[in-house]
């Protein structure tokens, strides 16, 4: 059973990075390696996906729920509201990667409800 639920979760994350907008229409092999290297988090509302200040070194694809850019230090005010089947840190992870160093997140982004994310490492993103 452990080799059935290996190949279950792989077909359950392929699934889910079909349905990431901007990837719909991407070849099956793009769909079936980029679900070999994210990594499934779930999180409950009111957490931190990351704050501003943090190293970026992940782009996260929203699977679940929904998340908030917030203004850290203002009593968290929300300002853009992301839902799922978008994606989100992209900016800052391709920063760091045509810089070739560490870069630090421009904005905190938290969780409104509980959520389901596919993650990216940076080291996965210079392999894609």
């Amino acid at each position: 059973p452990r080799g059935l639920r290996k190949q279950l979760n792989g077909i359950i994350q392929e699934a889910a990075v079909a349905k990431i907008k901007g990837f719909e229409n991407s070849p099956p092999g793009f769909i079936k390696y980029m679900a070999s290297v994210v990594k499934p988090r779930l999180l409950g509302g009111g957490e931190y996906v990351y704050k501003k200040g943090d190293t970026s070194n992940e782009i996260f694809f929203l699977v679940k729920g929904t998340v908030e850019m917030v203004i850290a230090g203002q009593g968290d005010t929300p300002f853009i509201e992301i839902n799922k089947g978008h994606m989100f840190g992209e900016l800052d992870s391709l920063l760091c990667s045509k810089l070739n160093k560490k870069y630090q997140r421009e904005f905190t982004v938290k969780a409104k409800d509980d959520i389901e994310m596919l993650v990216l490492s940076y080291t996965d993103l210079l392999k894609v």
